[in-house]
Parts: structure tokens; C-alpha cells; sequence
């Protein structure tokens, strides 16, 4: 799996319109990615923070079967990893 940002500088000229931004961390959006295997979690996670993510919480086993982290990209967006489940 590759992640790549886009900038937000463009979005006005893609959407052809003006855009508000809330400020801090966003609370209004989270994006949700499956990375598969549960140790893939620590991997992305680890990964993404070294392209300048913030920790909102690390990599954890939840009481319904998966892994999951999340943290905020540079702009404050929230961003969770997470695995299938197990059995």
C-alpha cells in the first residue's frame, strides 16, 4: 500500500471553488485505512509518522478483534490504521 498528499494549495483550482479549513485538529472528517495483517498496523503507523504525522494514539489490540491506530496528517486531519479482524 503507497500513500501519497495531495496539496491543499490545489483543491481550490481542482474543485473551482474556495474553501474554508477548520484549525487544529479536525474533528469534522476521519479517514479509515485497512492495511490487512495486524502488524502492518505498526508498520504504516511508524511510516506515516515519519512523513510528518502527529500520534494520536499508537498502535493498540481493540476488544473487537483488530488493530488500530490513528494519528493527524500536518494539517490536522485524522487518519485511523487499522487491520481486519482475527479470529
Amino acid at each position: 500500500i503507497r500513500f501519497a498528499m495531495f496539496a491543499r494549495s490545489q483543491l481550490p483550482k481542482l474543485l473551482g471553488q474556495s474553501l474554508e479549513y477548520p484549525k487544529q485538529l479536525n474533528g469534522t472528517f476521519e479517514l479509515a485505512i485497512n492495511v490487512g495483517k495486524p502488524e502492518n498496523v505498526d508498520a504504516k503507523f511508524a511510516e506515516l509518522l515519519g512523513k510528518g504525522g502527529r500520534a494520536i494514539y499508537h498502535p493498540r489490540n481493540e476488544p473487537w478483534r483488530m488493530r488500530s491506530a490513528m494519528l493527524a496528517d500536518p494539517e490536522g486531519n485524522l487518519i485511523e490504521i487499522a487491520s481486519d479482524f482475527w479470529e
